[in-house]
């Protein structure tokens, strides 16, 4: 039996707007809802997402029972299990597809895919929805990153193609966390994960934090050496070479 429910659309505002409003209303675990454009998708911290036609625009409902501050560790575990997917159905890609922490997924060095991990009700009591961007066709231009699509380099995905082989690799890597913690993803997380013994920087709303990035922990946060000393970072945006 299907784990994922697909809902699609050909034009939305937010798929995890809508996702979030299912939630609310009780939907199961294992929708998702898919658009072929959206008019008002968002990054993190707010962040416009680029959402042309063509693209992977997706957002997954689920209930894990587990608190809400765990709940973040589902955007590398959807990280990891987008990489193996597309490392799947596109095999010269493989050695190219890198993490980058908390939530993304690199191309050659660009940004190909995004992760947003909201909670429904207070506190997550109606669940959490992982919204997923990818970009299958076209890719942003003129941001102050390096951005990628999987048709620049020359390989043609669909995002029915691309849900269906994500399916069976996210649920073996949920239930997996389910019973274990992201303790039981980790060695395959820090073995896809870019920049590890670099410079880096992590922004966050106090400010930012410079280091070398040395490791990730079993609960997910990043473990940047700063001034001879670990500090471990739960939350904020990654920056390479900082």
């Amino acid at each position: 039996m299907s784990f994922f429910r697909i809902e699609s659309h050909p034009r939305l505002g937010s798929t995890n707007d809508r996702a979030l409003a299912h939630a609310r209303a009780g939907a199961a675990e294992g929708l998702v809802v898919v658009a072929e454009e959206q008019t008002a998708g968002r990054g993190r911290h707010g962040r416009r997402w680029h959402s042309p036609p063509g693209n992977l625009h997706a957002s997954l409902l689920l209930r894990p029972d587990r608190p809400l501050a765990r709940c973040c560790q589902l955007a590398p575990l959807t990280g990891l299990a987008l990489r193996r997917a597309l490392a799947a159905r596109a095999p010269a890609t493989g050695a190219d597809l890198r993490l980058k922490w908390p939530n993304d997924l690199l191309l050659a060095g660009g940004k190909l895919a995004g992760v947003l991990v909201e909670a429904a009700g207070d506190h997550g009591r109606d669940g959490v929805v992982v919204g997923i961007g990818v970009n299958l066709r076209h890719r942003p231009r003129g941001l102050d990153r390096p951005t990628a699509a999987l048709a620049e380099h020359g390989i043609l995905l669909t995002p029915a193609d691309l849900l269906a082989a994500l399916e069976p690799v996210f649920l073996d890597l949920y239930r997996r966390w389910l019973a274990e913690g992201f303790a039981a993803l980790l060695d395959a997380y820090r073995r896809a994960l870019a920049g590890l013994g670099r410079p880096a920087a992590v922004r966050q709303a106090g400010g930012e934090i410079r280091g070398i990035l040395r490791d990730v922990d079993a609960e997910g946060a990043a473990l940047l050496e700063v001034g001879g000393r670990l500090v471990r970072v739960i939350a904020g945006e990654f920056v390479a070479g900082g």
